[in-house]
């Protein structure tokens, strides 16, 4: 892509901005301002840099913590096998005041590798700020460019600016204004806002980006925000300005539930106007909820296409290798052919995130300690995982589960190329399809992410052409989603039914469009009652479609249901998997019994995954535990940030 090629060359160029401490008053180095605000071309690169802020969290390293997956570890979705040599174990020990002033992942304010999405978040953010606001401060003197050019770069600045304000503000709380260039004799020693009061900054930002910003960027420039990610940010950033975490001042955590009224009303608004402003260009753009049928397609993509058509705000990695990321995050040894700690499946997702894909009629699922319960009277414990949300199938390999081929090791049986996930007892082939090369093969639940993989991507070598296939980028925020943020924000703002003047969908309506298009059924009528009820299913309901998409830690914490979660010594479970009596496993030659599940026929080997070959006992994964108290739901400020500058407040309890 051209846009980034330029973005390394202006950053070679000019050099990067100094951001030590968040005011960072001290003149930039390593250019002149005539020199970068001289020309479009110029001014565009110098700008260009912030792109690297964006949070690349499918990428290899994101935020310096290889192989990993780190919000979706941080939240209950999953768990890291290498969770005692990670970021992950110090974060999840809960101990984020020391590591604030630390180069750690996520907490961290530790400015090292700013200009790279390998940098800490946080000081990232005031980085990118700091390049927005030198832009707005600049470009509208310019004397040489176009209006189109002025609007194209402040535009972009504004969205930028409330972007990264909003990311700072979900992790550390409300923060002073960051609105423009700090100079040596400004008075850098400046109260906090309440999270409230710093909301109302992203949403100016987002009211000037939607007039500036266009429709739709050429195809060599695809990756930059457009008035959608506008609208769609503006939704994003209100329901969370109006959720429960959010309605605590600057002093105290107390535990709310519902939400803030007028806050909450306004989300509802700005929800509608993203699905309007969507629904009156669909015929341009077709920025829609993709079909049961094109689904998987949200997540990768052929190599040829820049985007999919539900990504409204993204990071653009369109012709990235994704070899390292496919084989160190989601596949093991047997699926990937890579030994070592990049053969290692370093995520496995949570049991309770398997329950919460309902029934094919609509009801819950669960496995507890005395095995399967539901209460669909069509459900069978004995296969679990058949007539399931549509969505599993999507998301997760399940145990014996049959996906892709990999390199033929067992002769010419018919399904001998078949990968199986063997993580049932006895199927573990290098310990639990590992391998002994400073590797480690445990999958600790015994399921597999399926989301950002594809058929051919398992080959069972290295450097096998089938990682090229597909692409896909980081989705920041998608079309499904609004369709969700709006659904929560009608519940809370008007019940499950209602729809006042003005709006087309009640919150039950909105979330149907977003089950049936996959081919789920309705919410059942039982479910839609009270306000109370149907929000566990629209929670639910975004468990399951925003699954590992770094929105699930975020979610648990503006609901402030996080501590709850945790509190369980072992929130993070998996299962014992065992043939059954009665069935033997598949042997297609000697000495590979285990590789292959149960089942006289191809059929019978490829459906083993529903179960009916299989039991299935809870276990807690010890790997998972974690420490999270009221005061972890904001993150800490540095005590290098509080000395410097005695006017900020300390987040509670740190």
């Amino acid at each position: 892509m051209k846009m980034k090629k330029y973005i390394s060359i202006m950053i070679l160029v000019l050099g990067f901005i100094s951001c030590e401490e968040y005011l960072d008053k001290m003149p930039d180095q390593g250019y002149t301002e005539e020199i970068v605000f001289n020309n479009f071309q110029s001014a565009r690169g110098y700008f260009d840099q912030v792109f690297t802020t964006l949070d690349d969290y499918l990428a290899h390293q994101s935020q310096n913590t290889p192989r990993t997956f780190l919000l979706g570890e941080m939240s209950d979705e999953g768990v890291n096998v290498y969770s005692d040599r990670t970021n992950v174990r110090f974060l999840n020990g809960g101990a984020w005041l020391e590591l604030a002033g630390k180069d750690i992942s996520e907490v961290g304010w530790v400015d090292n590798r700013v200009n790279t999405n390998n940098g800490n978040i946080i000081p990232r953010c005031f980085w990118g700020i700091r390049i927005c606001n030198r832009v707005l401060e600049k470009v509208p003197e310019m004397i040489n460019l176009t209006q189109d050019q002025k609007d194209q770069l402040v535009g972009q600045a504004y969205f930028f600016r409330g972007w990264l304000y909003f990311e700072l503000i979900r992790r550390v709380g409300g923060f002073p204004p960051l609105n423009k260039l700090f100079n040596s004799d400004d008075d850098g020693n400046m109260e906090r806002l309440t999270y409230a009061q710093s909301n109302d900054y992203i949403i100016a930002d987002m009211n000037e980006a939607i007039k500036l910003l266009p429709h739709k960027w050429e195809d060599l420039q695809t990756g930059r925000p457009t008035k959608s990610s506008a609208y769609a940010l503006k939704s994003m950033a209100q329901l969370y300005a109006a959720s429960p975490l959010m309605r605590n001042g600057l002093t105290e955590l107390q535990q709310y539930t519902d939400y803030d009224p007028e806050r909450v009303r306004l989300a509802a608004e700005y929800a509608r106007d993203c699905l309007s402003y969507l629904e009156e260009n669909k015929a341009v753009y077709n920025q829609t909820m993709m079909s049961k049928e094109e689904y998987a397609n949200i997540f990768y993509h052929p190599i040829t296409q820049y985007v999919s058509q539900e990504s409204l705000w993204y990071v653009n990695n369109v012709g990235a290798n994704r070899e390292d990321p496919l084989t160190s995050l989601w596949q093991c040894y047997t699926m990937s052919g890579r030994r070592g700690t990049t053969g290692t499946p370093n995520f496995s997702p949570n049991q309770s995130m398997i329950n919460k894909f309902e029934t094919i009629n609509g009801y819950p699922v669960e496995l507890t300690a005395d095995g399967w319960k539901s209460d669909d009277p069509a459900f069978d414990p004995n296969m679990p995982f058949k007539d399931r949300d549509p969505r599993l199938t999507h998301f997760v390999i399940l145990p014996g589960e049959s996906f892709g081929t990999r390199a033929s090791k067992y002769g010419t049986a018919e399904d001998a190329q078949s990968f199986y996930l063997a993580t049932w007892q006895g199927g573990n082939e290098f310990k639990l399809q590992g391998d002994n090369s400073g590797g480690r093969g445990d999958i600790l639940t015994k399921y597999l992410v399926k989301k950002y993989q594809w058929p051919t991507s398992v080959t069972g070598r290295q450097g096998h052409s089938g990682y090229r296939d597909n692409s896909y980028n980081s989705i920041l925020i998608r079309t499904t989603q609004v369709w969700l943020d709006y659904a929560e924000a009608m519940n809370e703002a008007y019940g499950p039914h209602e729809k006042p003047a003005g709006y087309t969908f009640s919150a039950v309506e909105a979330l149907n469009l977003v089950r049936e298009r996959v081919g789920q059924c309705p919410v059942r009528n039982e479910y839609t009652t009270t306000k109370e009820l149907f929000r566990d299913r629209i929670r639910n309901e975004r468990a399951v479609e925003l699954f590992c998409e770094n929105q699930r830690w975020f979610d648990i914490r503006r609901w402030m249901i996080a501590e709850e979660i945790f509190s369980d010594p072992y929130p993070i479970k998996g299962v014992h998997v065992q043939i059954k009596s009665g069935y033997a496993p598949y042997v297609p030659v000697p000495n590979a019994i285990g590789y292959f599940p149960p089942g006289t026929t191809v059929e019978e080997r490829q459906n083993a995954k529903y179960g009916n070959c299989f039991t299935y006992s809870l276990t807690n994964v010890v790997e998972g535990v974690h420490v999270f108290e009221r005061k972890n739901y904001w993150y800490p400020i540095r005590r290098d940030e509080m000395n410097r500058f005695p006017a900020l407040v300390q987040n509670p309890g740190w």
